[in-house]
């Protein structure tokens, strides 16, 4: 996932994403960004533990939350198992590319699975209600786009493609 600030003069500091599955799915493992709760509890008593727990260690998933709140990593963790992915780790602050275009985005990745019935890979629902930064930006319908497709983090010539990709546009500022 990557949030890009397209706006030309705010900046978005100490940003927080959140979004509801739709068909039971959960984080087993992220890179570049963390969920405020590991749900623990939901994953080995819940729909999870009846499909994966003999063949996954339910103890280390990310989150089991139906509603995750995904939040950035600090600058120092981009070295460790945690990162290494481009434009993650910038301490929640995304600045306007017209300040500064190498820190207007922040990426993170995602490994995901699905609960039955619908575990068919091309059966792919996207997340609702997609909210940033503590319900400030309400966020629009996501609209399916070109798969993005990823090159090796180890540099050789291979890539690999999404199955599919979505885009979730801030639709509204809301000042309460």
């Amino acid at each position: 996932m990557t949030i890009s600030n397209d706006s030309p003069l705010a900046r978005l500091d100490y940003w927080n994403l959140t979004w509801d599955w739709q068909e039971g799915e959960f984080i087993n493992v992220m890179q570049g960004a963390q969920t405020t709760e590991a749900d623990v509890d939901v994953c080995l008593n819940g729909p999870a533990a009846v499909t994966y727990s003999s063949s996954l260690n339910l103890n280390s998933v990310e989150s089991c939350s139906a509603s995750p709140v995904i939040v950035d990593l600090p600058s120092t963790q981009f070295n460790t198992s945690l990162g290494h992915v481009q434009y993650c780790c910038r301490n929640g602050t995304i600045l306007p590319a017209v300040i500064d275009p190498s820190q207007s985005k922040s990426a993170f990745t995602l490994n995901v699975y699905k609960i039955p019935p619908n575990t068919a890979t091309v059966h792919l629902v996207p997340p609702a209600n997609w909210r940033i930064g503590d319900g400030l930006y309400k966020c629009g319908q996501p609209r399916l786009i070109t798969p993005t497709v990823f090159p090796d983090p180890s540099g050789i010539l291979h890539s690999s493609s999404a199955v599919k990709t979505w885009q979730v546009r801030e639709i509204l500022f809301v000042i309460s």
